[in-house]
């Protein structure tokens, strides 16, 4: 009796988890050293391992071309070569918290402060990243200051932003405007589920494809998708609607037949080029702009691929 007892009150002690965590993927080949710091509820650390499984059989089944690390994520492209050795990611919790705000604001400075960004393969920044000191900063810091006044002050941390167009607060509002709509994790999973179903994507980090991003400091996110040799440019703004453009990376003339293709199976055409020969839109204008989430996006990327298919 009396154990029985114990045992109700034990059970009567125990707390639940807090809702929201902040956890960190280990590389088991690498030193077990940290190559991405997260946030989720639930079993969500677990689930980054899940979906480059469910990734690989699928492209296994593909050609080998594609399972290349070009078709992956750089934190995919991590836990497949980890996959391939016959280990997994650790997944450590690092804490847990009430709120969501908190849980961005740990992940954050965890991501910029700790290990830092460029060391880790984390595509979203974190929430209002632009408001703590970077790791690059703080070694600085720690590698020339002699005395306090030898510290750098920085905007935003150690005093106010001074407001106004040469301090470029347009544009830090519209990217403010992004972090808070949670519009760089919706890259990040666009980017994914555009890998995982076999979709040619890239950034804009070659030169050549600079030029074309919509600028994300006017408030646009985007991802530029190949299809039969044509480039799609995919963007989106901070109220998470989806639109696509013909971008002009190379002169429709090479791209005679899968334009053809377009306009016979889905009576699509190009509109008139815009912005130097920038882009143009596609027409009819409501079935290719203001895209409402994700897998409305992907059904009409796929219409496409469909209909450029020989």
């Amino acid at each position: 009796m009396q154990n029985e007892v114990n045992n109700e009150f034990t059970e009567s002690r125990k707390e639940p988890l807090l809702p929201y965590y902040v956890y960190l993927l280990l590389n088991p080949l690498d030193h077990n050293r940290v190559f991405y710091v997260g946030k989720g509820t639930g079993q969500r650390a677990g689930a980054h391992y899940n979906d480059v499984n469910r990734l690989l059989k699928q492209l296994a089944q593909e050609s080998e071309d594609q399972l290349t690390k070009a078709e992956l994520t750089s934190k995919q492209a991590v836990v497949r070569n980890i996959a391939e050795a016959g280990k997994k990611p650790l997944e450590v919790i690092v804490g847990r918290y009430e709120t969501e705000q908190e849980a961005f604001a740990v992940e954050a400075t965890l991501l910029h402060f700790l290990y830092g960004k460029s060391s880790l393969t984390n595509i979203a920044s974190g929430r209002r990243h632009r408001y703590i000191r970077t790791k690059e900063e703080f070694e600085e810091i720690v590698k020339n200051a002699r005395d306090q006044e030898n510290i750098p002050r920085k905007a935003g941390v150690d005093e106010e932003k001074v407001t106004g167009l040469r301090t470029n607060e347009y544009r830090n509002q519209k990217i403010l405007g992004l972090e808070e709509a949670s519009a760089y994790d919706t890259l990040a999973e666009l980017q994914q589920i555009l890998t995982e179903n076999g979709f040619v994507w890239r950034d804009f980090n070659e030169p050549g494809d600079r030029y074309f991003h919509p600028g994300e400091s006017n408030g646009y996110l985007a991802v530029i998708v190949n299809i039969s040799g044509i480039d799609f440019n995919v963007q989106f703004t901070k109220k998470l609607k989806f639109s696509i453009q013909y971008i002009y990376t190379k002169d429709p003339s090479e791209n005679e037949q899968p334009l053809k293709n377009l306009q016979e199976k889905l009576d699509l055409v190009l509109g008139k080029a815009k912005a130097g020969r920038k882009y143009s839109w596609l027409k009819p204008d409501k079935k290719y702009r203001n895209i409402p989430d994700i897998p409305s996006l992907l059904k009409v990327l796929e219409s496409l691929r469909g209909a450029m298919e020989v």
